[in-house]
């Protein structure tokens, strides 16, 4: 077995079952297999506190990273694009594929 096969394999069997990182994720309307890693939300205004008297009034942005086979998305989306993810709108910052796993850079604006 080479290394691609190992990989291909490591991504369908372990990456993306369910009882190991997978995850069901309702992309586009449609219950996939996936792994969404939410990150930190962060403040988009530059020099504005995290903290004070406007705390509550600030504009905020959630970045995540979506992992998903290929197949389970057509056409493949596209930077810029919108995506709704578990009833979740994000914008598409980055698609790339690796061995037939899409991992798309997602950003969610005035959370």
């Amino acid at each position: 077995m080479s290394f691609k096969d190992d990989l291909k394999d490591d991504l369908e069997n372990t990456f993306l079952d369910i009882d190991e990182f997978g995850e069901e994720l309702v992309v586009e309307g449609k219950t996939i297999i996936g792994v969404l890693d939410v990150g930190d939300t962060k403040n988009t205004i530059p020099g504005v506190p995290s903290y004070g008297p406007n705390y509550g009034e600030r504009f905020w942005e959630e970045k995540a990273t979506l992992y998903m086979d290929k197949k389970d998305i057509t056409p493949t989306p596209r930077t810029s694009q919108e995506l709704t993810v578990n009833n979740d709108r994000y914008t598409i910052e980055e698609v790339t594929e690796e061995e037939g796993l899409l991992v798309i850079l997602l950003s969610k604006v005035g959370v």
